[in-house]
């Protein structure tokens, strides 16, 4: 926990200086509002969550937000807004050293497979409530040509599996053997030799060109399945 005089002295000390920097000019409700909140986040976030007086942005989590929102008595949705406004106005930019391929890889792996709220219709479920996290996540998927899914929960992204797997840099010649693998074995031990051989000689080569093919051969359920053995093969999930 911050010191909370320190933190007072120098907020009152930057509000001072707002209003002293240009002949005793008029400054802006907004103007405060930004350091005050500031100032808000420093004395209620956890040690754990600061560094040398700087917030650490990607560590602020949806407890934390819940937590804040009961304190200030602002929904957490106005609470998000001004993390990302506070993210831009005091970010270290030296310090950002976010790395989203283990964020999103964590989550993956901390989640049980197959689960109603995780995987569903070819799209795998992360919940990313930090907003400055989920600019992040938004911005590389849009790179690479995807665009994330939030239905009816904004701090639920939904991400199609094999996005996924591109996100993580997981698109290699060793990985699409082990994905290939797994879903030869799904087609086996469902009694499905016929479909795979058809999909075989289709040249479905790639785990996705695969997967469409049991989509169009066996229908939605065996797609789903399929994807679970993917996302097994590929994250070790149990």
């Amino acid at each position: 926990m911050n010191n909370e005089k320190t933190l007072f002295e120098k907020l009152g000390q930057s509000i001072y200086e707002r209003y002293t920097k240009n002949t005793f000019s008029r400054v802006l409700k907004s103007e405060i509002d930004i350091i005050v909140f500031h100032t808000f986040l420093l004395k209620n976030l956890a040690d754990e969550k600061l560094s040398d007086e700087s917030i650490l942005y990607d560590t602020i989590s949806k407890d934390d937000i819940f937590k804040l929102s009961l304190i200030s008595g602002l929904p957490e949705s106005n609470i998000q807004s001004k993390i990302e406004s506070d993210f831009y106005n005091y970010r270290d930019k030296d310090k950002i050293t976010f790395d989203i391929q283990a964020f999103i890889e964590k989550q993956l792996i901390n989640t049980k497979l197959g689960s109603n709220e995780f995987l569903k219709d070819g799209k795998i479920r992360i919940l990313v409530a930090n907003p400055v996290i989920k600019k992040i996540v938004i911005n590389e998927l849009v790179s690479q040509g995807s665009i994330p899914d939030f239905s009816f929960n904004r701090d639920i992204m939904s991400i199609g599996i094999f996005d996924v797997l591109e996100l993580l840099n997981k698109k290699n010649a060793a990985t699409n053997k082990n994905v290939i693998d797994a879903i030869d074995e799904y087609l086996k031990l469902n009694e499905a030799n016929e479909v795979k051989e058809q999909i075989e000689n289709s040249n479905a080569s790639s785990p996705k060109q695969r997967c469409m093919k049991i989509l169009e051969y066996l229908g939605k359920t065996a797609y789903e399945k399929a994807l679970e053995a993917v996302f097994a093969a590929m994250f070790k999930v149990q």
